[in-house]
């Protein structure tokens, strides 16, 4: 599932998913998917989500993964796709580009 590899990407810092231009989600509102199946989805991954908004048309997800890292998401409501996304702080404590 593209879901799954792109959410993985994002857990081991990769780049994914298009980011666009102007930053924003164009989905109709029919046609995004639900708060709770997003929320079924990070269960999957074994994420536990500490916030969950709208921004701009798109959901921000702030989520913290298996191995205790958090992470920022910005995921297009109508596909789940990661538009963006990155580590906010790594299990240890330590912020990205930041050592110990």
């Amino acid at each position: 599932m593209k879901t799954i590899l792109t959410a993985a990407a994002l857990a081991l810092g990769i780049p994914a998913g298009a980011a666009l231009a102007d930053g924003k989600c164009n989905v109709p509102a029919g046609s995004a998917q639900s708060w709770t199946t997003l929320v079924q989805l990070t269960d999957a991954f074994g994420w536990t989500v500490s916030k969950m908004e709208l921004d701009r048309g798109c959901y921000e997800l702030h989520v913290i993964d298996q191995g205790g890292n958090h992470l920022k998401m910005i995921v297009d409501p109508g596909t789940f796709d990661v538009i963006d996304g990155k580590v906010k702080r790594w299990s240890d404590g330590t912020k990205p580009g930041k050592s110990g």
